[in-house]
């Protein structure tokens, strides 16, 4: 996996862990101490902000994954239509979030 892919598959999860993980002040430091996800994770505390290259990267990695599933992986009517539901509305709401 390259640097740049890396640091868009992680994004979300990091800043939901640096929400989260106050109950660990010396990992919360060495989070916001990283110099790839450190700046990602203050301007979604500050900002509520997303930078527009990793909001490009998670929703081409959204629609890969969940169109793939939806073309190959669900035979069902039903659950494709939940799940392509679902990923438009996230693509959607990734998209509304402040750059």
């Amino acid at each position: 996996m390259s640097h740049c892919s890396a640091r868009a598959s992680c994004a979300w999860g990091l800043r939901r862990s640096a929400s989260s993980c106050r109950c660990s002040p010396r990992f919360y430091r060495a989070l916001l101490g990283n110099r790839v996800f450190g700046p990602l994770i203050r301007d979604w505390r500050e900002h509520r902000a997303v930078p527009l290259r990793a909001k490009l990267m998670a929703i081409t990695a959204i629609v890969l994954v969940l169109g793939s599933s939806v073309l190959f992986a669900v035979s069902h009517p039903a659950p494709r239509l939940g799940l392509a539901s679902f990923g438009a509305g996230l693509c959607i709401w990734l998209w509304r979030l402040p750059t």
